[in-house]
């Protein structure tokens, strides 16, 4: 699956990186559509672990973005990150 040996380790110890990576892999054989039916079942369902775990992970490094905010009298506050609604 990939060169960084990413295929070898379970989904909940890959890194960001090596996760994403996985799954753009996924995605190009996908699109090919030379994957036998029960292949391409099985990488759709890794796939989806994969997507999972990013998620996850995106969920936890919001969590820990903070902004830093300059009060008028001069003072740092640190406020929880606000993702904007559309």
């Amino acid at each position: 699956m990939t060169e960084t040996g990413a295929q070898d380790k379970p989904v909940p110890e890959l890194t960001f990186e090596e996760a994403l990576q996985s799954l753009e892999e996924i995605a190009t054989l996908l699109e090919q559509g030379e994957l036998a039916l029960e292949e391409a079942l099985q990488r759709y369902e890794h796939a989806m672990k994969l997507r999972d775990h990013l998620l996850r992970q995106l969920e936890a490094a919001e969590e820990r973005v903070r902004i830093v905010v300059e009060g008028a009298n001069g003072d740092v506050e640190l406020r929880d990150f606000q993702v904007p609604q559309e």
